[in-house]
């Protein structure tokens, strides 16, 4: 009898085991797919400066591949913005970037 218990636990982790492995080939498929997707819909950044009053940003166009500089103002630092490409008119996201907290802090507070 405990022979038999112990086949049929057996045979359960077994199967527990399977499904999780295919859980985990789902998720990991799952977000790679919306990776993919999120590439093709996203600019990406290349380089960028700051400057007093805007962000010179480098792109480039997942759609056409064609690089490209764009300015933006410098209140839009760290946030996600739509615009269309000036090479093949499609429209996509930037994410621009933000000053890091060190930058921040050595532009607010000068020593005297």
């Amino acid at each position: 009898m405990i022979q038999c218990f112990y086949k049929i636990l057996s045979e359960l982790l077994s199967h527990i085991q399977e499904i999780t492995e295919q859980s985990y080939a789902s998720i990991i498929n799952n977000k790679s797919n919306k990776i993919r997707r999120m590439t093709k819909t996203l600019y990406l950044l290349q380089g960028h400066k700051f400057r007093n009053e805007n962000i010179e940003a480098t792109l480039a166009c997942p759609k056409c591949e064609e690089i490209f500089k764009k300015e933006f103002p410098l209140d839009l630092e760290g946030q996600i913005t739509e615009f269309k490409c000036p090479v093949c008119n499609s429209a996509r996201e930037a994410d621009l970037p933000s000053k890091g907290i060190e930058l921040q802090e050595e532009f607010e507070y000068f020593p005297i």
